[in-house]
């Protein structure tokens, strides 16, 4: 389970209406500290050079002055360094009086003991940092004095801990503004989001997830990220009864493809056949049906009329308006190109049909033209746009939508009520519930072009089957990611990420199914 650092705020919040307070979650992390040291590193590291403690002026501070306290009663030498300045938290206050009177501890002040400290740095077997932790703002820079001493601290050659999160880390983006890297860094109560990411992932080193005492009804419920569903591809597809028939399996309607695209038409249509779709229908113009049907004859089709440019005309909605009522899901906006008609289309399907519907590329792009006709669209609806799609659906830059990637996708899942799959590194699944998974199976190889229009249909014939296996929207978006993932890594097996392909990874879907 992953949290921001906000929802780490007010879980620790919620904590204290429970009956656990700020102030003994901060001496329970303190106690895991040491608890860690004694366990893991004493074993095998001679601590009799003294253990440092990189000190803060936070919370984050509070927590290395309690372990510097645990630390010097196990009688090894502790040096507690305050590297930011006194400590200015309430928390961190009382923490520093409580070590300032304990003899043990020799306290350090980068003010004037800086010879001192670098000395204490390259002979200490262990090196605890404590000085930002979750509480680090990216958008101011690391003061020169304190990046001096962590750049003499990455030249040692003692274990390095982390408490929480690196410092210089960005505990949202995962971004990383110090040169450090730990063997270890200890989480407290929850994972955070942004350890996922590199270059803050790398730096970390081994994450470990420490216990510090939340009570368990000041844990949220619906509104974190989870990292632990269990995936059984052969639970996806289950022995169909031998008297089943193709209308068992669902019947897909895939809106896509244009005279310059018709790739993504295919890799969608193919997607959905392979994933147990019963049956698949493509309505697209006719040079796109031409060229599909001569590579998935299992398709059907309803031609629709084409303008000047090779894209659906507007004609051709009014063809989609008479058969849109047909399918158990709708899937628009593969290759489709950003038109006019494109956002017509989307309107037909978004308050005329009643059924599952998956808005993937162009589809989103007209989406974010017209977001208000979801506020009265009927039907599960699932989106998948990459970083630039969620950043036109907010009318912000890429840059600003992969910073909080998961904030944006979650917030706009919530306030629409819809299912989000926000494509990217890792990929996460957000449910209109307020629930959020991530999915980690795939691969670089998933960067070139026809990747993302597969996925949009595995997540169709999936949907399709939805009602046979009694799952949620969002569970199906979830499984569909994850079979595109690990096929996608069966993909890499054979061909490298280099020459794998998005038909590659089509075809690697029955080894994931039988478990090969």
């Amino acid at each position: 389970m992953y949290v921001t650092p906000k929802q780490m705020n007010e879980i620790e919040k919620n904590s204290e209406d429970y009956g656990v307070s700020r102030a003994e979650l901060m001496e329970n992390a303190g106690g895991r500290i040491c608890l860690f040291v004694m366990e893991r590193i004493f074993p095998d590291i001679d601590l009799s050079d003294g253990i440092c403690i990189l000190i803060g002026s936070g919370n984050n501070g509070g927590d290395g002055l309690t372990a510097a306290k645990n630390l010097a009663e196990t009688g090894f030498p502790v040096f507690a360094v305050i590297v930011d300045g006194k400590p200015k938290t309430e928390l961190a206050k009382s923490a520093f009086e409580t070590v300032k009177t304990t003899p043990e501890i020799k306290i350090l002040d980068d003010a004037g003991q800086l010879s001192e400290i670098y000395r204490i740095i390259a002979s200490a077997p262990v090196i605890i940092d404590c000085v930002y932790g979750t509480g680090y703002n990216p958008a101011k820079p690391v003061l020169p004095h304190v990046k001096a001493v962590f750049d003499f601290a990455q030249k040692s050659k003692a274990i390095k801990i982390a408490v929480d999160v690196p410092s210089g880390g960005d505990a949202l983006s995962g971004g990383y503004n110090l040169s450090v890297k730990y063997n270890y860094t200890l989480s407290l109560g929850f994972d955070k989001i942004g350890l996922m990411y590199e270059p803050l992932k790398t730096a970390a080193g081994e994450v470990i997830t420490v216990d510090i005492g939340i009570p368990e009804e000041a844990k949220p419920k619906n509104d974190t990220l989870k990292n632990d569903r269990e995936f059984d591809p052969k639970k996806l597809f289950e022995a169909r009864s031998v008297d089943a028939h193709k209308g068992d399996f669902g019947k897909v309607l895939i809106i896509a493809g244009s005279s310059r695209y018709s790739g993504a038409a295919y890799f969608a249509a193919a997607g959905a056949l392979k994933s147990g779709a019963g049956l698949v229908t493509l309505a697209s113009i006719k040079d796109v049906a031409d060229r599909v049907g001569a590579m998935l004859p299992e398709v059907m089709f309803l031609p629709l009329p084409a303008d000047k440019t090779g894209v659906i005309s507007g004609a051709g909605v009014k063809e989609l308006a008479a058969n849109i009522n047909k399918y158990d899901v709708i899937l628009f906006g593969c290759g489709i190109t950003d038109t006019p008609v494109a956002e017509a289309i989307l309107e037909l399907i978004l308050t005329k049909t009643t059924c599952t519907k998956i808005i993937d590329a162009d589809g989103i792009n007209a989406l974010s033209r017209r977001i208000e006709l979801l506020r009265n669209s009927d039907g599960e609806i699932i989106i998948t746009p990459h970083t630039g799609e969620l950043a036109r659906l907010y009318g912000i830059t890429a840059a600003q939508a992969a910073e909080a990637r998961l904030e944006y996708a979650r917030s706009f899942s919530r306030e629409h009520g819809i299912n989000v799959l926000a494509k990217g590194v890792p990929n996460y699944i957000c449910g209109k519930e307020g629930g959020a998974e991530i999915i980690h199976a795939g691969n670089p190889g998933l960067a070139r072009g026809g990747s993302g229009d597969v996925l949009a249909g595995i997540i169709a014939g999936l949907a399709a089957n939805r009602k046979n296996r009694d799952v949620s929207a969002f569970e199906t978006a979830c499984d569909a990611c994850y079979l595109h993932g690990a096929a996608a890594d069966k993909a890499r097996e054979r061909f490298t990420e280099h020459c794998m392909s998005a038909r590659d990874v089509i075809n690697s879907i029955p080894e994931v199914i039988m478990g090969c």
